[in-house]
């Protein structure tokens, strides 16, 4: 690889903090105050490493603050999960606070990554807050919409929103988890899921931030429907086409340049973002040479040497570390500026389905499942 990806993205969120503070401050403007405004996990990036946990967002479980958790009090959450109720499960009082990297394992990687795991930890706690914010938005905007007869943009997108939140607290926490058990194989598909769950906001902000704004409705619900109904043919039912990972990336590519690019960092080639942050993660999650050679290596004359369960190292971990990171700041960005565009667009939708583009529905029989092809030997 051209650029080693944890420096290059260390770099790139510099010098985008650094250009927002200055022109905030140039402009007479405090932070938190506009869609460019730095969240609190970036100015902790700003900071430069490494972070001390009592920097960390003063978020309480059950009275505890975070980082002040030790590993027999995360035990005893973990052994009890199970058994909180759903407002506390709602709340996020059982989701965020016993999730951190284990210090056996910030003890084998050096400083530059106790940043990322600083990072990571620190925006977990912003996307447990983001779900509940979305999730008291889409409950307004349900009641809004109740017995009305018709659906509301505010009300579809918040209800997403919610959802991505959800989904990127869970696969966040699955992925502390599983590097703190050193399980180097399941990993990598973890972080995957959740770069592409990040691209999902990044998508709605490239796409349909702009059309609500113009106010075409139309394209909003077609968009709207397709991210929160479609999926893929192999699932056998459905008529509306998903949008599919390579869309998502695309649209996620474009708008982390331009983001880059309006924010003050340098001009970043769009096909080398994926390249950089997505490329690695798919080669290893897929059963290729890159995922399954994990635990060889070659001895001295040439000797293979195999590892059952081998663990994470400072070269291994990077890739993850570093994407885990940069995606959770750029898509809890990207869910913002959406969440902020649907207050300020509660666009209506009329009653029933949108008016269909030719390639937003499944052709009939294209959504059946195919039986696997027989490999003549």
């Amino acid at each position: 690889m051209e650029v080693w990806l944890g420096a290059f993205l260390v770099e790139q969120w510099r010098r985008v903090l650094d250009a927002r503070s200055t022109d905030q401050l140039a402009a007479g403007h405090e932070t938190n105050k506009d869609r460019h405004a730095l969240p609190d996990a970036s100015m902790m990036l700003a900071a430069g490493p490494p972070i001390a946990m009592q920097d960390v967002p003063t978020q309480h479980f059950l009275g505890q603050p975070l980082g002040m958790l030790g590993s027999t009090d995360r035990d005893d959450l973990r052994s009890s999960r199970a058994g909180h109720r759903p407002a506390d499960r709602r709340a996020g009082l059982c989701c965020d606070a016993m999730h951190r990297f284990d210090h056996e394992l910030r003890t084998r990687l050096p400083e530059h990554h106790q940043y990322f795991m600083d990072a990571i930890e620190a925006n977990l706690a912003k996307w447990v807050s983001r779900h509940g914010h979305c999730e008291q938005l889409a409950h307004e905007a349900a009641e809004e919409v109740s017995g009305a007869g018709h659906q509301t943009a505010t009300a579809l997108i918040a209800s997403q929103a919610t959802n991505l939140a959800g989904r990127m607290v869970g696969l966040t926490e699955g992925f502390i988890d599983l590097a703190n058990l050193d399980n180097t194989y399941a990993t990598p598909p973890v972080v995957r899921a959740l770069y592409e769950t990040a691209c999902v906001p990044c998508y709605m902000a490239h796409n349909i931030i702009p059309r609500l704004r113009k106010g075409r409705v139309n394209d909003v619900r077609r968009l709207t429907y397709r991210l929160g109904l479609g999926t893929g043919p192999g699932a056998g039912y459905g008529h509306i086409r998903p949008i599919g990972v390579p869309q998502l990336n695309s649209a996620t590519n474009q708008w982390v340049a331009n983001y880059l690019r309006d924010s003050g960092g340098d001009a970043v080639p769009v096909e080398k973002i994926a390249q950089m942050i997505y490329g690695p993660l798919s080669d290893r999650s897929h059963p290729n040479f890159g995922a399954t050679h994990g635990g060889s290596s070659l001895q001295p004359g040439g000797m293979p040497d195999y590892i059952l369960r081998p663990t994470f190292d400072e070269g291994n971990i990077d890739e993850l570390l570093s994407a885990a990171s940069f995606m959770l700041l750029v898509g809890g960005e990207a869910l913002d500026s959406v969440v902020a565009a649907i207050k300020q667009y509660p666009m209506p939708f009329p009653p029933g389905e949108p008016q269909w583009h030719d390639d937003d529905l499944l052709k009939p029989g294209e959504a059946s499942v195919k039986p696997p092809a027989t490999e003549v030997v």
